[in-house]
C-alpha cells in the first residue's frame, strides 16, 4: 500500500503529521537528497512540498513529472501564498488541453 508524504520546514508540516501523513523536514540544503530518497523508495503514490521547497527544486520537479508515480504537488503553506502551486496546475492543463482553462492569475 502506497502512503503519502509531505516534504516542507516544521512549520508547515506539522498539520499533516497531525492527520497521519509522512513528514520530512526540509531547507535549501537537503531538500535535493530528500525528495530523491523519497521518490527512489518507491512507498509513496503523492509527495506534497510546500511552495518554498517547490521553489528551490523546481528543475527536480521537472524531471519527475514525466513519471507516473509518484505525484509531485505544490500545497501553500505559510502566510505568503506565490501561487507556486496553481501555475503549476495551470501549465498541466495547458499540456494536457492545449488551452488556458484556468486563464490569468
Amino acid at each position: 500500500m502506497y502512503k503519502l508524504a509531505v516534504l516542507g520546514d516544521s512549520e508547515s508540516i506539522l498539520i499533516f503529521r497531525a492527520v497521519g501523513c509522512e513528514t520530512f523536514l526540509a531547507d535549501e540544503k537537503n531538500a535535493g537528497d530528500q525528495l530523491k530518497k523519497l521518490v527512489n523508495s518507491n512507498k509513496y503514490a503523492v509527495i506534497f512540498l510546500s511552495e518554498g521547497i517547490a521553489e528551490i527544486l523546481n528543475s527536480e520537479m521537472e524531471e519527475l513529472d514525466r513519471r507516473p508515480m509518484p505525484a509531485i504537488t505544490v500545497i501553500p503553506m505559510g502566510l505568503e501564498k506565490k501561487n507556486t502551486g496553481l501555475e503549476k496546475m495551470r501549465q498541466v492543463c495547458i499540456r494536457a488541453t492545449g488551452t488556458d482553462m484556468l486563464g490569468k492569475m
